[in-house]
């Protein structure tokens, strides 16, 4: 599968944040999940962009340690006025390959993250190291069996 190739500018994502690895991954998204839908907080991110779209962004990776920063939010147009609890961060503008993962979530978007962007990235010489990749998760991402979530890799 090959990715379609798009021009990204920069943007602000906040959320709630963690910093995490492959082997604690799923275990430090739940937690993540467990505040990011705590009653009130997502209608605490004010400025969203998009309400109906929300982001997983990964960055910082380390690929020597197999380490990141995994980020559970939305975009905003501004951040200026966010609370102490909520984490801010910025992304910068990058080309981007996008693979859209299709069918039931969390599996088909797994099996895209673990097997088909390592074997691209193999085959095309593209590292992990400092970038950030990110998943959409809109409306096409509640749709069953018939789910679509877009996956950013960064081409820096």
């Amino acid at each position: 599968m090959q990715p379609v190739i798009i021009e990204k500018p920069g943007f602000t994502v906040a959320g709630v944040s963690v910093g995490t690895c492959k082997q604690r991954q799923k275990e430090d998204t739940n937690m993540l999940l467990g505040k990011f839908f705590q009653p009130g907080f997502i209608d605490s991110i004010t400025n969203k962009t998009n309400p109906d779209a929300s982001f997983s962004v990964h960055t910082e990776w380390d690929e020597t340690s197999d380490t990141f920063i995994l980020t559970l939010g939305y975009e905003v147009s501004d951040a200026s006025d966010m609370s102490a609890d909520i984490n801010v961060i910025t992304i910068p503008a990058s080309t981007y390959g996008v693979f859209t993962a299709i069918g039931e979530l969390p599996g088909s978007s797994t099996e895209m993250w673990d097997v088909t962007i390592p074997r691209w990235r193999m085959a095309n010489n593209q590292r992990t190291r400092g970038y950030a990749t990110f998943e959409i998760h809109d409306e096409r991402s509640r749709r069953g069996a018939d789910s679509e979530v877009d996956i950013y890799i960064s081409l820096r």
